[in-house]
């Protein structure tokens, strides 16, 4: 852990430890890579981030909301493009 120099004296920096937050979006790539790319407290805040993700069927499998007991939502599936 880093510190400050003040005056000469070491302070420690203190980073209490957080909570694990319960919600997260993941991004499926096709190479087979499981990507977390929001977390938090909130699932609708966490699936407001699948809006700054590109749905690019080549390289994307699927888009979904977690939680820590699994999947609550598919956001978005690359087969559901192809079908269209």
């Amino acid at each position: 852990m880093g510190h400050y120099l003040i005056c000469g004296y070491k302070i420690e920096i203190y980073d209490p430890p957080r909570p694990p937050c319960p919600y997260k979006l993941v991004i499926h790539w096709r190479h087979g890579v499981d990507q977390v790319y929001a977390t938090g407290h909130s699932p609708v805040c966490v699936r407001e981030f699948e809006q700054n993700i590109a749905r690019n069927a080549r390289v994307i499998d699927k888009i979904t909301l977690q939680d820590s007991s699994g999947v609550l939502e598919a956001i978005w599936n690359r087969e559901w493009e192809i079908s269209r």
